[in-house]
């Protein structure tokens, strides 16, 4: 068989599978943003479009493998895939693949301190193995690499010179905050972060006396990579959201925090997950069944093609989300700036005003933002609605599947270290996945029929809680005395498209299983329409002290709720199905999340705002 030019061996081909280890660890263990954005973008740059630049250095294509258009000839391209941090490369011959992961290695080694990078070589036969089977292989064998720490170099100082505070390893450069002519030591991890966020954001210091930034220049038989403006756009390093000029991103926490005299002062970190992401895979994956029973060699070329299809199409998805999210951000900024210690600069026309926003990890389904805490859930709302909406073929084009996520958000102090926010949200996210399972398993055992939906958890630490999310909920979300250990927290909630505040509609969309509609009900527990509505009314009282001494008392009995209940009308003012049976204890845990977050949550869209 022909490939560019050379014959080689039809069947055997050898695949390069690229991958991260320890992702989150090496972006957010600085509080420093510039670090944290050079952290992401570094990893973005070497999971997806490095190899590409090694293989222009090594004079092969980096066009996508497959079959020449109307030949059975196969191209020379050396991409199988390249997208949402999944990178994999194909070969010809074993030296080929080896020289590829030595150059490739070298270079991260060389240009990106403390980057834990994984790699696995794997031979394949094109015409008697399915690429699916060969996929998941080299995935569980990069699984298995990570975490082991053999092959890692230690920089060591022997106590002869200061610390990086961010990675607590040698310091090899001194910086000067501008604002407060502060010194911070930088080790050379915390120096490669920042001097890739200065390259692609253009804040580099050209009299800096530097052999990294602008141009990487490797040594000897090393390559050189040219960070020019066409490259990082091309390479989607940068943030390219289409952002007026009189707007703009901050590369500082406490700018994205607000006025802590205002009320701010608080991030929100949003940690974003794909729902059965794996099961839609392997039901994508069936569509090549018949394909792959009819010829095998067939099945992978259409894989390949279709695969990179659909990984493209979820990616622009999320990114088309963001778009939309900021812009909706951009467009109601009068009316959520000044409850958030924003201020509207309108006499410099040079200074533009800070989007309360900042994108940190986008791969494919998997996504990281920073808030400003006030607005952090109420954005987090508003993106998840808008990728619930979008739907995507997996198993067929006539059965598309919309793109639900389980989510969670941590609002904490501007101070507050990074890595253990990150932790707290990614665990929120979890609880958020697993009240799906559960509502999924109720679905299917009383035979109601298949469910999905986004989720959302968060918590708000006010600077006195340390451990995991879950010893933070039995503590304080919870009556040590009860015998049954009730819930104070009615988190997570579910955001799906049904109106669970209007009766009509639900029996509307349920009409052949009236008989299960109030298990329907029961199932899914609280709908965030629920704890929005609460929300609003609360806000509104004029006894938000009161509102507060009942929070620490809330859960002393049964009957102290009702007459606290009763006397601000919660009764009628919460019946949302205008039910003469309605039992407002049973929204006991909605009405004290609502009290929990309602000095730290403002609306994009004003007080009251709806969608």
């Amino acid at each position: 068989m022909m490939i560019g030019g050379q014959i080689v061996d039809e069947c055997k081909f050898y695949i390069v599978k690229i991958d991260i280890g320890s992702k989150q660890k090496y972006i957010f263990r600085s509080n420093r943003l510039k670090e944290i954005i050079g952290a992401s973008k570094i990893i973005k740059f070497v999971s997806e479009k490095l190899g590409n630049e090694v293989l222009k250095y090594m004079k092969l294509s980096d066009k996508q493998f497959g079959k020449k258009e109307g030949s059975g000839n196969l191209n020379d391209g050396h991409r199988l895939f390249a997208a949402g941090g999944n990178s994999v490369y194909i070969f010809s011959s074993v030296d080929s693949a080896r020289e590829f992961n030595g150059i490739f290695s070298k270079f991260v080694m060389e240009k990106f301190d403390g980057l834990e990078l994984l790699l696995v070589i794997r031979e394949f036969d094109i015409y008697n193995e399915k690429l699916i089977d060969i996929y998941d292989i080299m995935e569980k064998k990069l699984t298995a690499k990570k975490g082991k720490s053999e092959n890692k170099f230690r920089r060591i100082g022997y106590g002869l010179t200061e610390l990086c505070k961010s990675t607590r390893k040698p310091a090899v450069e001194i910086f000067h905050e501008k604002q407060n002519d502060e010194k911070f030591y930088a080790s050379r991890e915390s120096n490669d972060k920042l001097d890739f966020f200065s390259v692609i954001y253009k804040k580099h210091n050209k009299n800096k006396n530097d052999n990294y930034c602008i141009k990487i220049i490797g040594k000897e038989k090393g390559f050189q990579v040219e960070f020019e403006e066409d490259f990082i756009k091309k390479c989607g390093l940068n943030d390219d959201y289409n952002i007026p000029n009189e707007f703009k991103f901050t590369d500082k926490i406490d700018e994205i925090g607000g006025n802590s005299d205002n009320g701010g002062g608080y991030i929100g970190i949003t940690c974003i997950d794909g729902n059965g992401m794996g099961k839609k895979i392997r039901s994508f994956n069936k569509r090549f069944d018949r394909v792959y029973r009819e010829n095998i060699f067939e099945g992978n070329i259409e894989y390949i093609k279709e695969f990179n299809k659909l990984t493209e199409e979820i990616t622009l998805c999320y990114e088309n989300v963001f778009k939309e999210t900021i812009a909706e951000l951009i467009d109601n900024y009068e009316n959520y700036a000044e409850s958030i210690g924003y201020e509207r600069n309108y006499v410099d026309k040079q200074a533009a005003n800070i989007i309360p926003l900042r994108p940190i990890i986008s791969a494919g389904d998997d996504i990281i933002f920073i808030t400003n805490g006030k607005l952090s859930v109420d954005i987090t709302k508003k993106f998840i609605k808008k990728i619930t909406s979008r739907e995507i073929a997996f198993e067929s084009e006539e059965n598309k599947e919309k793109l639900t996520v389980g989510v969670g958000v941590a609002i904490v102090k501007e101070k507050h270290p990074f890595f253990r926010a990150v932790k707290i949200a990614g665990e929120l996210e979890e609880n958020s996945k697993k009240k799906l399972k559960e509502i999924k398993n109720k679905y299917e055992i009383h035979g109601i029929g298949s469910y999905d939906a986004s989720i959302i958890d968060w918590q708000l630490d006010r600077g006195n809680m340390m451990g995991d999310l879950s010893d933070i909920r039995t503590e304080n979300y919870s009556d040590p005395d009860s015998e049954v250990q009730d819930k104070l927290a009615g988190r997570p909630y579910i955001i799906d498209e049904i109106d669970y505040g209007n009766k009509k509609t639900l029996n509307k969309k349920y009409k052949n299983n009236g008989d299960k509609l109030e298990y329907l009900k029961s199932a899914v527990n609280y709908n965030f329409y629920h704890f929005e509505k609460i929300l609003n009314v609360i806000k509104q009282t004029n006894s938000r002290s009161n509102m507060k001494g009942f929070f620490r008392a809330m859960n002393s009995s049964k009957e102290d709720f009702k007459l606290f209940a009763l006397k601000y009308n919660l009764q009628k003012t919460l019946n949302f199905y205008n039910n003469s049976k309605f039992d407002v204890y049973a929204l006991k845990q909605p009405i004290y999340d609502a009290i929990d977050i309602m000095d730290l949550y403002a609306h994009v869209k004003g007080e009251n705002g709806d969608d």
